[in-house]
């Protein structure tokens, strides 16, 4: 399973090989901020994330779609905290 797309793929190998499979580790961060006037070439929103121990990453970005658009507002009322999985 594609961990990135959900997408299934099956890899066929005789049972003397051995298979790779990536180690993936996913951490809880929080949205502190979007920053609507910063955006990357695809137009996606800067975001700053924080996790449990305080420090902060701000090399992703959120793109305007819909899809987002609750977690955008969410963020902007302050009604909730918003929390993501990386």
């Amino acid at each position: 399973v594609d961990i990135f797309t959900g997408a299934k793929y099956m890899d066929v190998s005789p049972t003397s090989h051995n298979m790779l499979a990536p180690v993936v580790t996913p951490s809880e961060w929080t949205l502190q901020f979007i920053n609507k006037a910063d955006t990357n070439e695809k137009g996606h929103y800067a975001t700053t994330l924080q996790n449990e121990e305080n420090v902060t990453r701000e090399d992703l970005f959120l793109p305007p779609t819909d899809e987002y658009k609750a977690m955008i507002t969410d963020l902007e009322t302050g009604e909730l905290e918003v929390t993501v999985t990386v």
